[in-house]
């Protein structure tokens, strides 16, 4: 489609895409590109379903005059519709999420934006009726344009750096680049983040006060469920039926513990004594270094003894017969 002369699209929008490009994500679900597809390739009627499903879930949250109620029903109609085709996917036989669905991270961050703005307008509805609910201003567009003009004004900035560039940053922030037109925003670049949150010549407030009633909402997701049924029949799935067997995204299970059959290493110098309790010494001398290193541990407290050289000692465990070395190193461990 981007090859054809009359499509909204750039070969640049497909070809080696610059993936942080906004404006050519803009032109893939636009009304035009929408059109134009329709009209030109009407037999890819999955990708005809897609780009309009998926254009709807971004103007719920961009669009600057939508009523609030009409945005739910935008988002539920989107979540249906992602539900239902991976359902699809995943009972077909000879279909693989994996190759016939969008990635696992797309499917979780669709979901997120059909949730999280349905929770927006409830809490606003709740908490902050008074005020207008404004998605676009939920996000990190501010952020991520922020940082934007800080790396060009420094490249390697810290904190402080920011504060003391705070005077200019809010000069570009709001001078040159907000007297610019749309449309010169647009096509200072081919590349890059393009940030609309300025952009407010359509705000329409007295819809954005508008709050649904939970009735209202119940309606909006009927009807959201009745459109989904019918843009998923024209290309042979019956919605319903895949709603109702929808299985979420199986979660990997955690690891089983291994059961260690092994007997508890000591973890104190105390303990390590404890496994020469009814030793026979060979000498004075041994025994009189084992008293030394019981006093030793008592002096210091249970909780004070050291826990180093466990794992060097125990290969002097066998049979349970100490020798010279042991006592040294329990010696030095404690002296240490």
């Amino acid at each position: 489609m981007a090859k054809n002369v009359l499509s909204p699209l750039f070969k640049r929008d497909v070809d080696k895409v610059d993936k942080q490009d906004d404006r050519a994500a803009a032109r893939l679900f636009s009304a035009e590109m929408l059109h134009f597809q329709m009209k030109n390739y009407k037999e890819e009627r999955g990708l005809t379903v897609y780009l309009f499903v998926l254009g709807e879930l971004i103007d719920a949250w961009q669009s600057r005059n939508i009523p609030h109620l009409e945005r739910a029903k935008m988002v539920l109609r989107a979540r249906f519709f992602l539900m239902a085709w991976r359902s699809h996917i995943v009972q077909h036989p000879d279909y693989s999420v994996n190759t016939q669905f969008i990635s696992r991270e797309s499917y979780e961050i669709f979901l997120s934006l059909c949730d999280s703005l349905l929770a927006l307008i409830i809490v606003y509805r709740g908490f902050y009726p008074t005020y207008p609910l404004l998605p676009w201003l939920h996000s990190t567009e501010t952020c991520e344009h922020l940082f934007g003009i800080l790396r060009q004004l420094k490249k390697d900035f810290s904190f402080s750096d920011m504060l003391y560039l705070e005077p200019k940053l809010r000069t570009l922030m709001l001078g040159e680049f907000g007297n610019l037109t749309a449309k010169q925003k647009a096509n200072e670049t081919s590349a890059g983040y393009h940030h609309t949150y300025f952009k407010a010549d359509d705000l329409d407030l007295p819809a954005l006060f508008q709050y649904p009633t939970d009735i209202e909402l119940e309606a909006a997701s009927k009807a959201a469920f009745a459109e989904t049924q019918q843009l998923l029949a024209t290309v042979g799935i019956d919605a319903a039926q895949m709603l109702r067997t929808y299985l979420p995204p199986s979660v990997k299970p955690a690891k089983k513990s291994c059961v260690n059959t092994q007997p508890r290493q000591p973890q104190t110098l105390l303990e390590l004594l404890s496994l020469y309790d009814a030793t026979t010494f060979t000498s004075t001398k041994e025994e009189d270094e084992f008293e030394v290193c019981e006093m030793a541990a008592v002096a210091e407290g249970v909780d004070k003894s050291l826990a180093m050289y466990v794992d060097h000692l125990l290969c002097h465990f066998q049979g349970l017969r100490p020798n010279r070395l042991l006592f040294q190193c329990c010696t030095s461990g404690l002296h240490g």
